[in-house]
């Protein structure tokens, strides 16, 4: 993977709302893109979002159930 903005190889794969997201960790670039990034236009970010390794499904049952036990 790599970021449209820096061309990064510095890449995290994140869930923000429960939607899946890429997330960019090079030094002053910190942009976060995908299929669902039209959504920043309407709802503003938060900063709450779980980087995750792997299965979207797996990490997204993850972040349901800390979601609903803080």
């Amino acid at each position: 993977m790599q970021c449209p903005q820096c061309k990064s190889e510095k890449v995290t794969k994140v869930i923000w709302l429960g939607l899946p997201f890429k997330f960019c960790e090079a030094p002053g670039c910190c942009s976060m893109w995908g299929f669902w990034d039209f959504i920043f236009e309407f709802i503003p970010f938060d900063g709450k979002m779980l980087a995750y390794q792997g299965s979207y499904v797996k990490a997204f049952w993850h972040w349901l159930w800390a979601d609903l036990g803080a």
